[in-house]
């Protein structure tokens, strides 16, 4: 024959299995919300590992550059440029030629000529440059 239970042992037992359940979905609950704050943890941190690599490239280009640069500077090359430019030194057997730029255009519009429609561009702006034609 088969026991039977108490309506009370029924119910002691339903309030037991309700109360397991809390539990359970608290602790699911706990766990849930501490696998979402790892996960964005995670993802902030991927962020500022590719914001440090993008960094570290950078940086890696700067430093070849400064490289160069520092590899121009000492060279015998840039040497004899600065020499040249501030000093005015010049190797044996070189000329020096200075080309001087008018500041002040001495041109006249006379001398610039009106536009003619008759001549060509080339010869317009021949005169424009050499003066009146010839």
């Amino acid at each position: 024959m088969v026991p039977q239970y108490s309506s009370r042992a029924n119910h002691h037992n339903t309030t037991r299995l309700k109360f397991a359940l809390l539990v359970c979905v608290v602790i699911a609950g706990v766990l849930s919300m501490n696998y979402v704050n790892l996960l964005s943890r995670r993802n902030a941190i991927e962020k500022e590992i590719s914001n440090l690599q993008e960094i570290i490239v950078n940086l890696e280009q700067q430093n070849s550059q400064t490289s160069e640069l520092i590899r121009y500077l000492s060279s015998t090359a840039y040497l004899e440029e600065r020499a040249r430019q501030e000093f005015g030194l010049k190797k044996a057997g070189e000329k020096t030629v200075v080309v001087e730029i008018p500041l002040v255009s001495t041109s006249t519009k006379e001398d610039l000529g009106a536009w003619d429609h008759n001549n060509s561009t080339f010869i317009t702006w021949f005169t424009y440059f050499y003066g009146k034609q010839r």
